[in-house]
């Protein structure tokens, strides 16, 4: 198992390092990671699979390989899907490849990634795209930012767990071309959305008293209501969602139950939006004094910034944006 740098990638996302700052140990939802954090999860899992792989006493011990990376072409942002094509050969000589991750950074360190799951599969040889919308990861867009783009890593696993991370000077005498050029003439946002304003609209929630005009036995709803901004530069992407999680904390301020509030604007593209973040509480719910733990927006462009709450292990202040309270009290 080769893993130089992306073990610190690994104890970043156990730690859950946000800007140099460590914050709540807790996981952050799926939908709130960004891509080093996805990655370094999958990493996490993978080295723990490992190590139980070895003390199973199984026979691959070799990580997969990299021989032939070579990107392909310039990306024109305003182009429908948007995508940078890549010539590669990646391979495992017994348990097959399992995952794959590739990760192409931007001049102001955004990412685009592709991640591809498989089972067993010997070789991956041929032409591959990455940042296409389609694909469901990280991807460009007409509000990709212009300028040299390169390859930031590429990560491998197999079916025993074992992995390779691969940097750019890993790749570079692989002798392809590990750069291009992304063009965009219309203006680009790579500016994350801001909380301007919040407050709980459904502070106080019974699990046995049904929402108004609801038959009996249904379950109540949380409601946030937020007010975000947006500014781009040179185009405005727009917020595009919102999601909201508390949290039930305990004396060592660990979480022993949550609730995730989504929310969605009505129109996109906008400098502006107030919207509100909504869930159904579960029938299993935990009685008590929920707070806010975390607070993600997210735009069109993929931009987003997270806060987390200062009475829960992290760096932010959200009393300033929900003078109200951060609190959701649920009673049976």
């Amino acid at each position: 198992m080769t893993v130089s740098r992306s073990t610190s990638l690994a104890l970043a996302a156990a730690a859950a390092l946000i800007g140099g700052q460590a914050v709540a140990a807790r996981p952050l939802p799926a939908a709130m990671q960004s891509p080093a954090q996805r990655m370094a999860a999958i990493q996490q899992q993978a080295s723990q699979q490992h190590a139980a792989a070895q003390a199973a006493g199984t026979a691959d011990n070799t990580a997969p390989v990299l021989t032939r990376f070579s990107l392909v072409g310039d990306v024109n942002a305003q182009s429908v899907n948007p995508k940078e094509d890549l010539d590669v050969t990646m391979s495992d000589e017994m348990s097959g490849l399992t995952t794959y991750i590739i990760n192409l950074k931007g001049p102001s360190g955004q990412m685009v990634q592709r991640v591809e799951t498989m089972y067993g599969q010997m070789k991956v040889d041929g032409r591959i795209s990455i940042g296409a919308q389609l694909l469901g990861t990280p991807s460009f867009s007409r509000f990709s930012e212009p300028g040299t783009w390169q390859v930031d890593s590429v990560f491998l696993s197999d079916g025993n767990f074992n992995m390779k991370m691969y940097w750019p000077e890993d790749i570079a005498p692989l002798g392809g071309r590990t750069s291009f050029a992304v063009k965009n003439t219309k203006g680009y946002d790579i500016t994350p959305p801001t909380l301007t304003s919040g407050s709980v609209e459904t502070p106080k929630l019974s699990l046995s008293t049904p929402p108004a005009g609801t038959p009996t036995g249904t379950l109540p709803y949380a409601s946030v209501k937020l007010g975000t901004a947006d500014t781009g530069n040179g185009a405005v992407a727009g917020v595009l969602e919102a999601i909201v999680e508390f949290c039930l904390a305990n004396q060592f301020a660990d979480c022993v139950d949550t609730i995730e509030l989504h929310g969605h604007v009505g129109q996109v593209g906008q400098d502006s939006a107030t919207f509100r973040a909504l869930a159904q509480l579960r029938s299993d719910q935990t009685p008590g004094v929920y707070q806010i733990l975390n607070v993600f927006v997210i735009d069109s462009a993929q931009n987003n910034v997270l806060l987390q709450s200062d009475k829960l292990g992290g760096g932010d202040d959200l009393s300033k944006y929900f003078p109200g309270g951060i609190t959701l009290k649920v009673s049976k």
